[in-house]
């Protein structure tokens, strides 16, 4: 690797056949420290870029988890493959946050099976351009059933909630929870808004509302918002008034004022 990044050729020659495929801790192999020199090295390095690490992932994954898009674009014809865990190069430069990456390899949306999506990752973040790249992922589950619109809206990033809304609004996690429900516990009035129509009125598992959320974690704005939803009673007969007096302070003061 050494020999790669100071471009010594005969050195790295000598080593190849011993030192072939190994990493370093970024990840990094020779060739990838041999893709910023003048050509002859990397052509001679260029087998490297075939072998897989210890954890089954391409050189175009390791970019993409780097974040190095120039990298990455050399190497698109790596693109489509999966590593040992079933995770593609777009999967791990949108779980990093590398933007770049990820539209460099938005076609890869849809392959890879793993549950938490880079559609969801992306929403997470606010990435807006990246989410509506990434829509064909659109309507998948993670591991407790959530979807990308809950994950944004949990986040508070409403401007990502339009480009979903018409493809996940509606749909619920595995406790019967709807997007709608996060964002008010959070307190993002704003995804609260933009939710209210599609989702207003939905009940979890424990016929638990939005407004209850709300006002047991003190959201006044969003208590504000879900006021069609009061007079309502979860499973066990409780209202949001109820769930706002439970924990009684300051901010539970503002919202038991405009549930009285």
């Amino acid at each position: 690797m050494l020999s790669a990044k100071f471009d010594h050729k005969r050195s790295a020659a000598v080593l190849l056949d011993q030192e072939m495929g190994m990493a370093d801790a970024a990840g990094k192999t020779a060739a990838d420290y041999a893709a910023g020199g003048d050509g002859a090295l990397a052509g001679l390095l260029a087998g490297e870029h075939r072998l897989r690490d210890q954890a089954g992932r391409t050189a175009l994954m390791r970019a993409a988890a780097r974040g190095d898009a120039v990298q990455a674009a050399r190497l698109l014809w790596q693109k489509g493959q999966m590593d040992g865990r079933w995770r593609t190069a777009l999967w791990y430069a949108a779980a990093e946050g590398h933007g770049r990456c990820v539209s460099l390899l938005a076609s890869e949306a849809g392959i890879c099976p793993e549950r938490e999506t880079a559609l969801m990752h992306e929403a997470r973040r606010g990435c807006v351009g990246s989410v509506r790249l990434l829509l064909r992922e659109a309507g998948r589950r993670d591991q407790r059933g959530r979807t990308a619109l809950m994950w944004a809206a949990e986040a508070g990033q409403a401007e990502c909630l339009g480009a979903l809304v018409e493809l996940e609004g509606g749909m619920v996690d595995r406790a019967g929870r709807s997007a709608l429900m996060a964002a008010a516990e959070m307190g993002h009035a704003e995804c609260v808004a933009a939710l209210l129509e599609r989702e207003g009125g939905m009940v979890d598992q424990e016929g638990k509302s939005a407004l209850m959320g709300a006002a047991a974690n003190g959201m006044a704005e969003c208590v504000r918002l879900l006021l069609g939803e009061a007079g309502k009673a979860d499973k066990a007969g409780r209202t949001a008034l109820w769930y706002t007096m439970k924990a009684f302070d300051d901010k539970h003061r503002e919202c038991f004022e405009i549930l009285d």
